[in-house]
């Protein structure tokens, strides 16, 4: 009985522990970024800080719905690489810093930070955090919603945002 119980005990850890990420391919990740850049209409190129954000979380909860983090193997060190992205290069904070001019604050280049997408079970939806620097009192950073609407991911709500 007792061998039963453990038995049946580990088992569920290893069904769990497998289901914390969602394989998803490098095209499609490519396309999940491709489509939030593009609604956002700027053009020109932009840095990326290169660390990825939140990578050791591995799911959310959001409204009854559990979100896992999407793994490819091009992410898998928690580092960006420029080949996911056409309109952003990737940068570590620190360089990004040293290239600022001496009043980092008001002259610290345009920059993006993310999250890898938190897909929904069946990969309809996901959730991302999402921070955006363009300036002195012009920065975002949220937690935001999008589904798969005629083909393109489409942005639907944030959870929660700061904006400056």
């Amino acid at each position: 009985m007792d061998k039963l119980l453990l038995l049946t005990l580990f088992a569920g850890v290893i069904f769990t522990s497998c289901h914390q990420y969602v394989h998803v391919d490098n095209l499609e990740i490519k396309k999940v970024y491709s489509d939030i850049l593009e609604a956002d209409s700027l053009n020109g190129r932009f840095y990326l800080i290169d660390s990825i954000e939140n990578f050791d979380k591995k799911s959310i909860e959001q409204s009854d719905t559990t979100y896992f983090i999407a793994y490819n193997d091009e992410t898998k060190n928690g580092i960006w690489t420029n080949s996911l992205f056409d309109s952003l290069t990737t940068i570590s904070a620190t360089k990004l810093l040293s290239i600022s001019k001496s009043d980092s604050f008001k002259i610290t280049p345009i920059h993006y930070s993310f999250s890898l997408p938190y897909f929904s079970k069946n990969k309809e939806s996901f959730i991302i955090y999402y921070n955006y620097y363009c300036g002195n009192l012009c920065a975002e950073y949220s937690l935001r919603l999008y589904k798969k609407i005629n083909g393109k991911w489409t942005f639907i709500k944030s959870y929660f945002s700061v904006v400056s």
